[in-house]
């Protein structure tokens, strides 16, 4: 679950377990603030991309920045690691449950539209029509799985 401040949060629907992560904030990523020059009264997020700042409300960042999230384990296992893809910036983060940030993995990757764990190693696929493939990246020295 993710809110328009990009809190998130992982929900077992079925025994109701909550487990909170920490607000989506990297180097890319601003904190929040209250958009009152155009009278909205919403959230803004200013993106810093390619040496540019791009502002984005927090409704976008919610629905559309955030394109998937996987963890490499029960989230009640210690050695959990969720990685999220962002959309726009074709950046990859990751957390594990017990840490407070968010840190972002460099690739060279862009148009990524999904992503997996499969025995300790996270695949990304990259769809960019008209060839669609599939990339290991080699995350495990830095997040030790």
């Amino acid at each position: 679950m993710v809110d328009n401040r990009l809190d998130l949060s992982l929900l077992n629907p079925f025994s109701r377990a909550l487990v909170t992560l920490p607000p989506l904030r990297t180097n890319s990523i601003s904190e929040p603030t209250l958009d009152l020059l155009h009278g909205r009264g919403s959230l803004e997020f200013r993106l810093h991309e390619n040496g540019f700042a791009v502002v984005r409300s927090g409704e976008y960042m919610r629905d559309e920045y955030l394109t998937k999230a996987v963890w490499s384990a029960k989230p009640t296992d210690d050695n959990c690691v969720i990685v999220i893809l962002l959309q726009e910036a074709y950046r990859i983060v990751y957390c594990r449950l017990d840490e407070t940030c968010w840190i972002e993995i460099q690739t060279s990757f862009d148009f990524l539209s999904d992503a997996i764990f499969y025995k300790e190693k996270l695949y990304v696929v990259r769809n960019q029509a008209p060839r669609v493939a599939a990339h290991s990246v080699d995350v495990s020295s830095s997040l030790n799985i």
